[in-house]
């Protein structure tokens, strides 16, 4: 008995036979999308839609009136030109699928570009000359070395923006997920923590460079989107097969793909009796009971089977005879900011009061080895993102330091 193909094999072979047929590509693509879809669900592939009534679908739906009308429109510009009553159903159901997500329906690269407001041709130009595109430059570390930033330029930025907000914002993420989302902050993140007897602290090694292309690629197509846009999409979103840590997108991508690790650790935590949250690439657990100190090999565990790598040196147990720190904050009894973060602030906002901010500039500069060219409105947002930083975590706290200077 001639054995299956995988749903891999079968996309691949219904790809390249249909390919060698002269099919379409765009069309090829909604029906791959479909299929794969099907595939998703445990279903066998569906490629006839002749039972589906279209006009039975969108109303139950119950969409906002705009949603409705756009796809009544669709539906009706699809009857005008004549199109094939199941490729008429195909881009109906691709809609639908993109819609119940929260998503933007894109159907082609020319729809892409349309929709963002720029020419196909740039869109493709922008993927073909991406260190154009990129100012790259280190900054130092507060556990020693450098990190390379490759932020991106005006243009490029500009649609990583609008895929930010168009796109990626409008997925939904697992609810221990507290870093780089609508609502939630570093407070949010050490409250799951405060006053507990152990902390536990990971922290991922490489994180944005441990995701490449194939792996954003994959996410694209698992929303739901069309390979010819999920490719152009990851194109524009990573850089040398990586994603750029200075990248609008690059956090809540990431956050996307790591879905499943939430799910997993917050599995693991809830058999520890622990509390469990990620923030970018800072891993907690925290808990009152010993059993919490059996996650430490599991986390590792989970963490390398998804395809990444721990900091070993990072590991860290906290009880609470020591000062425990997460994302940055003391957690102890409540959260507070460390003593001698705040010293220093005051110290360096006492000094531009007395000595002006072009002298505490330079020494900013050089007290933390600055080495690109770091101007007076650099610095000026520097100390508005400190204080911005203190006012979310003790506002009284911020307002008698800007008593003292206000930047």
């Amino acid at each position: 008995m001639k054995k299956c193909l995988s749903p891999r094999k079968f996309l691949l072979n219904f790809h390249n036979t249909n390919i060698n047929a002269h099919v379409n590509t765009k069309l090829l693509d909604l029906w791959v999308s479909q299929i794969r879809y099907d595939f998703n669900k445990g279903a066998e592939p569906n490629f006839s839609f002749d039972a589906l009534n279209v006009e039975t679908l969108i109303e139950s739906k119950r969409y906002d009136a705009k949603t409705e009308s756009w796809l009544r429109e669709l539906l009706k510009r699809n009857i005008e030109t004549n199109f094939d009553s199941n490729i008429l159903k195909l881009c109906i159901l691709y809609s639908i699928r993109l819609l119940d997500q929260g998503l933007m329906p894109i159907f082609h690269d020319t729809d892409l570009a349309n929709k963002i407001g720029v020419s196909k041709k740039y869109l493709y130009w922008i993927g073909k000359v991406p260190k154009r595109q990129y100012k790259i430059y280190s900054i130092k570390k507060s556990s020693g070395g450098y990190r390379k930033i490759t932020a991106p330029k005006i243009g490029i930025k500009i649609i990583q923006k609008w895929i930010l907000r168009q796109i990626l914002e409008k997925v939904s993420l697992h609810d221990n997920c507290e870093g780089f989302r609508l609502g939630r902050s570093i407070v949010t993140n050490c409250r799951r923590h405060t006053n507990k007897q152990i902390i536990l602290k990971f922290d991922i090694k490489d994180f944005f460079p441990s995701i490449n292309f194939k792996r954003v690629l994959g996410m694209f197509l698992s929303l739901g989107y069309v390979f010819n846009v999920s490719y152009l999409l990851a194109k524009l979103t990573t850089y040398e097969d990586e994603l750029p840590q200075g990248s609008p997108t690059s956090p809540a991508i990431a956050n996307i793909i790591l879905k499943r690790v939430d799910s997993r650790l917050a599995g693991l935590a809830k058999k520890a009796k622990a509390n469990y949250s990620r923030y970018a690439d800072d891993i907690t657990f925290s808990g009152n009971d010993r059993s919490v100190l059996k996650a430490v090999p599991l986390v590792k565990k989970i963490i390398e089977e998804e395809g990444f790598r721990l900091a070993s040196r990072k590991v860290g147990i906290y009880r609470k005879g020591v000062q425990q720190k997460v994302t940055g904050l003391i957690v102890n009894k409540k959260i507070s900011i460390p003593r001698d973060r705040i010293r220093l602030l005051r110290a360096v906002l006492h000094n531009c009061s007395r000595f002006g901010l072009n002298r505490q500039r330079k020494k900013w500069k050089d007290t933390f080895h600055i080495k690109e060219h770091f101007t007076k409105k650099d610095f000026v947002e520097v100390l508005k993102g400190n204080l911005a930083f203190v006012r979310m975590v003790n506002p009284s706290l911020a307002e008698s330091l800007v008593n003292i200077y206000q930047p």
